[in-house]
């Protein structure tokens, strides 16, 4: 992987965690029990 792979996948994972932080925290909890697995 090159340096601006990298550079980009950070900006993803960035663009979602800022996009996830901006959700109301229902959602938001909601979210985070999916991605973790749990129901």
């Amino acid at each position: 992987m090159n340096q601006n792979e990298k550079e980009y996948i950070t900006k993803i994972i960035l663009d979602r965690q800022a996009l996830i932080n901006a959700l109301p925290d229902n959602i938001k909890s909601q979210i985070n029990k999916v991605i973790n697995g749990k129901e």
